[in-house]
């Protein structure tokens, strides 16, 4: 009952952004330092959620990459979610991306599309919150279209990007550069940590291709 329900849900997700002509391109970064992309679950969850997915690969490990792998496929979108971390850590963690030159070269970067998520809620743990976790990369990714009230929970914008439904406590308490950080190292957590989907998790996502 519990995978036909999510089924059911990704599905109807699916359904909506399959109309869409426009499937913009994302980054998602599970890792900063080292930087390693999002593999495992979240490609699907991407490719459900109406985007294409630059780096990861569906069913496979989260993969080291570069900055000269970054900035050639400069993607549209980049989502923050690194593994264990909740939007403030996440904001913490990622200043040492700002403090690189080539960032700032980004179009994400330049476009206000970069995204802190809670990744610690809904993208390192697979299970139920599986349908959230479409739905947070459904509005990252189509602002202008889905709006399911994960906004400052899931997920948060660096910068307000044009057409985005409006919610208050946004930009104006991350500048683009995200100053103000304490730039604490990592505790207890490393990279390529994160659990491995559960059978609910992968049924639900085998089932709704």
């Amino acid at each position: 009952e519990l995978v036909g329900s999510l089924q059911q849900r990704l599905s109807d997700l699916q359904a909506q952004t399959s109309q869409l002509s426009e499937r913009p391109t994302i980054g998602c970064i599970e890792w900063t330092d080292p930087l390693m992309c999002a593999g495992n679950w979240v490609p699907e969850l991407v490719r459900i959620a109406g985007g294409r997915d630059v780096f990861g690969k569906a069913g496979e490990h989260s993969p080291y990459m570069s900055w000269d792998d970054l900035s050639r496929e400069d993607p549209d979108v980049i989502a923050l979610m690194p593994c264990g971390f909740d939007i403030e850590r996440t904001h913490e963690e990622t200043q040492v991306l700002v403090r690189d030159s080539r960032w700032q070269q980004l179009r994400a970067v330049q476009s206000g599309r970069v995204f802190l998520t809670d990744g610690n809620q809904y993208f390192n743990r697979p299970g139920p919150r599986l349908v959230e976790s479409a739905e947070i990369l459904a509005e990252i990714l189509h602002p202008s279209r889905f709006n399911f009230g994960h906004e400052e929970t899931g997920w948060r914008a660096t910068r307000k990007p044009a057409g985005a439904h409006c919610n208050k406590n946004l930009s104006e308490n991350l500048p683009q550069g995200w100053p103000g950080s304490t730039n604490r190292s990592p505790r207890n957590a490393q990279p390529g940590r994160c659990p491995q989907p559960n059978h609910v998790a992968h049924a639900a996502l085998r089932a709704s291709r």
